[in-house]
């Protein structure tokens, strides 16, 4: 199984990440918000790879991706004015992801909780900004084609999990 966390800074997405991996042994894949200073295919081609390594693999181990292609869609515009992937790629991408049966998880923490997190931890706690992410993360949850799921409650994404898994 292939699950892709999405969301906002300090939603969660790695506590998340990191309890599949300790509790049901998934193996984590963590890229972060992409560089506002990365214009090249780096981001891209290790995603594809890590996809492919785990699809074409003898015995393939459950895969867990802290953030992918959707945080490009979303801090692409915001920091840079654009994104650095084009809809052909991100068509191939979602195909891949769709092949190797991907499911995209939304953790749709609202922005004021993430402000409040990141308060003491990071420097840009400004309130609108975390908005602006959470807006960008809604019309790019919609845009995917991948199976999703918008996750308000963090506690039921083990059932989710558990459902996918049978």
């Amino acid at each position: 199984m292939i699950v892709i966390l999405e969301g906002n800074d300090r939603a969660g997405k790695t506590t998340i990440a990191d309890a599949l991996v300790s509790e049901d042994g998934f193996r984590k894949v963590h890229f972060g918000p992409p560089e506002t200073n990365d214009f090249g295919l780096e981001f891209i081609l290790r995603l594809t790879e890590e996809l492919l390594t785990e699809i074409d693999a003898d015995h393939p181990r459950d895969l867990v991706f802290d953030r992918a292609h959707l945080g490009e869609l979303v801090y692409g515009p915001l920091d840079r004015g654009v994104t650095r992937m084009t809809s052909d790629q991100m068509s191939r991408i979602e195909n891949l992801l769709l092949h190797a049966g991907a499911v995209l998880v939304w953790v749709d923490t609202p922005p004021y909780i993430c402000h409040e997190r990141a308060m003491d931890t990071i420097d840009q706690a400004d309130l609108s900004r975390f908005e602006e992410i959470h807006e960008g993360y809604d019309r790019a949850f919609e845009e995917s084609s991948l199976p999703k799921i918008r996750l308000t409650d963090v506690n039921s994404l083990r059932t989710i999990i558990k459902w996918f898994q049978t």
